[in-house]
């Protein structure tokens, strides 16, 4: 990126400048790139464009939640925005190209399920082969089942157990296979 670009006013991803009063004032002090408005959010909800990579110039809004199974375009968006590949360990698949996933089962309403369980916190993007993987266990035919399971932390991280135990930390950065 040339020095001269740095000096370019902020745009929205159709390169037009985003109206003023959206744009919090310290925006001129974030480093230089592409300034997204992520529509419907506000201007709460900008991400910055780093080449393929987001990080997060400011907060998103609160979490979206619904009472349905189904995702909602709003929810689905969010959540692509903020992982921006699948989840599951070494894959690279966008996640505009992958199936959501509840992170924690979903359980319907009329099975004593809790409200708002189809959400920004519990939804991570699965490319198909992998949700497949992670949803139909291995049946090894002697003992438990086995199964690709994992967990949500705080920062849109997740660790992956695989069927023989062995742990992986997933972040916006990579895979780090984790000792035993």
């Amino acid at each position: 990126m040339d020095r001269d670009d740095a000096q370019k006013p902020a745009t929205t991803g159709s390169g037009e400048r985003p109206d003023t009063d959206d744009v919090p004032a310290e925006a001129d002090r974030w480093p230089t790139g592409e300034l997204i408005l992520v529509a419907g959010f506000g201007a709460a909800a900008f991400l910055w464009a780093f080449s393929e990579r987001a990080a997060f110039a400011g907060p998103l809004l609160p979490a979206l939640a619904v009472d349905a199974y189904e995702v909602p375009d709003r929810v689905a968006d969010r959540v692509r925005l903020t992982r921006l590949t699948c989840v599951f360990p070494h894959c690279t698949r966008p996640a505009r190209a992958c199936d959501l996933d509840h992170v924690d089962e979903y359980v319907g309403l009329d099975e004593g399920g809790p409200p708002g369980q189809t959400s920004t916190t519990n939804l991570a993007p699965l490319c198909r082969r992998h949700h497949r993987v992670k949803t139909h266990p291995s049946l090894s035919g002697v003992g438990r089942e086995r199964r690709w399971r994992y967990r949500c932390l705080p920062g849109g991280t997740f660790v992956w157990t695989s069927p023989h135990d062995q742990q992986y930390l997933v972040d916006p950065h990579g895979t780090i296979p984790l000792p035993a």
